[in-house]
C-alpha cells in the first residue's frame, strides 16, 4: 500500500513508531507497506484517523484525501492550510507551492464545497 508509506513519510515516523501507534509489530507493519498483507477493517479505519483522512483514498479508491472530523469540520492543521491559501496566492509565501500542496488545497476546497452544500440544503448559512 503505496499511500500507507507516503502518510507515514509525511509525518516522519519509521515503521516501527508507525506500528507502535497501531499497537502491532513492526513486521505487520511493514506488511501492510509493502502489500504482502492487507489490514483488516478495523485496523484500516485506525489508520484512517490517525491521518484524517479517507479509507476510500489510503487503499486508492478515491483521489480525495482529506476528510470531515466527527463534528463535519476540518482540522486545525487543515484550516491552517486552508487560511495560508490567500497568503500564498497573494505573494506572500516564502516558498513556492508543490503539486502535493496544490493536491492538498484542491481536497481541502472540495471538502468546503460539500460543507457549504450542506449546510445550504439543511437550511443553514
Amino acid at each position: 500500500m503505496i499511500r500507507l508509506e507516503e502518510l507515514r513519510r509525511q509525518r516522519g515516523l519509521s515503521q516501527t513508531q508507525m506500528a507502535d501507534v497501531l499497537q502491532i509489530s513492526q513486521q505487520a507493519y511493514s506488511n501492510y507497506e509493502n502489500g504482502k498483507r492487507k489490514p483488516d477493517y478495523e485496523m484500516l479505519i485506525k489508520i484512517a484517523d490517525f491521518f484524517e483522512t479517507t479509507t476510500d483514498w489510503i487503499l486508492g479508491n478515491s483521489d480525495e484525501r482529506f476528510s470531515l472530523n466527527k463534528n463535519n469540520s476540518l482540522s486545525p492543521e487543515k484550516l491552517k492550510l486552508l487560511k495560508g491559501i490567500g497568503y500564498a496566492y497573494c505573494g506572500g509565501a516564502e516558498k513556492e507551492l508543490t503539486n502535493k500542496d496544490v493536491d492538498d488545497i484542491l481536497d481541502i476546497l472540495k471538502i468546503a464545497k460539500r460543507m457549504r452544500e450542506n449546510r445550504k440544503n439543511n437550511g443553514d448559512q
